[in-house]
């Protein structure tokens, strides 16, 4: 039988071993939030995604039951990889944000960052890690989440994303894969999808390029890209948005460069996956003038 695995947030919550202070949930069904732990054990089983936890202030008592002998201070953070479970030992109050991230986010990510197949994408558990990269990352969400403002908060999860997958890149770690799409094919098809955004882009074309069935084609493309086709185009597509969003490209040419039906189709997206129309984004990104903090009190 199947484990029901279950959010952190949810196992703090119902076990009232802290208190949230602040919580926030992007578009991309990644969550941040920082809470406030008085000197209560807590245990983590069967979690649901990974999460990311990042000291902020005190836990100099804290430890993880299985390694006593490394303890927490702030600026350390730890990884907890989905389906993982651990025991923590807290005697004195402890400020901690986490950061949830899905499975199939984490790999979709992946794949974009270094062009290899998701299932190469192995999270490394990580009790009190010290990076200067990451903990500048953090600072940084931390800062952004002051803010409240959405964007600067999405920016800031994709940098400590970016910056975790990069300090140890999993890749590099050879592996054989069974099944899935075969190296050349997956880049292939990422080179047409990437070349012809601006075209109506089927799912019987796709799988015809790759000689399969369409039900065969989707399984197979979830299993090297981490998400199906067309979460994988409609996040290329909103990729192509924001970047000619930056430049003085009339909004209209933008939706038709990007492969949407009309103006009001990538205005629904957009804002669905963003939280912003794409004119609330162009007016945000050329704020240059605007400076966040990047060091929590």
């Amino acid at each position: 039988m199947k484990k029901s695995l279950k959010p952190p947030k949810n196992i703090l919550t119902s076990s009232k071993v802290a208190t949230q202070i602040i919580q926030y949930d992007s578009h991309h069904k990644e969550s941040l939030s920082i809470w406030r732990n008085d000197g209560r054990d807590v245990s983590y089983s069967d979690l649901l995604g990974h999460t990311f936890s990042y000291y902020i202030s005190g836990g100099l008592g804290s430890s993880r039951k299985q390694s006593p002998g490394n303890t927490g201070t702030p600026g350390k953070f730890c990884f907890i990889p989905e389906g993982s479970s651990s025991d923590w030992s807290h005697s004195s109050y402890l400020v901690f944000m986490h950061l949830h991230i899905p499975d199939s986010e984490i790999r979709r990510r992946y794949v974009e960052l270094f062009d290899y197949d998701a299932r190469l994408c192995h999270v490394p558990e990580i009790t009190f890690g010290e990076s200067p990269q990451i903990k500048e990352a953090f600072k940084r969400l931390y800062a952004a989440l002051q803010t409240r403002d959405s964007f600067f908060i999405d920016c800031a999860i994709s940098e400590a994303i970016s910056c975790f997958l990069m300090r140890d890149p999993p890749h590099l770690k050879h592996e054989k894969l069974k099944g899935g799409l075969p190296g050349y094919l997956a880049q292939d098809l990422r080179e047409y999808i990437e070349h012809n955004l601006d075209e109506k882009l089927t799912l019987s074309t796709l799988s015809s390029k790759a000689n399969l069935s369409e039900f065969h084609f989707q399984r197979i493309f979830r299993q090297s890209f981490g998400v199906s086709p067309a979460k994988w185009i409609l996040e290329r597509r909103i990729s192509m948005v924001k970047e000619l969003l930056s430049e003085s490209v009339d909004i209209r040419a933008v939706s038709h460069q990007c492969g949407f039906s009309d103006q009001s189709h990538m205005t629904r997206q957009f804002k669905k996956m963003t939280g912003l129309t794409p004119n609330e984004y162009r007016r945000i990104t050329y704020k240059r003038s605007i400076v966040v903090p990047v060091s929590p009190p």
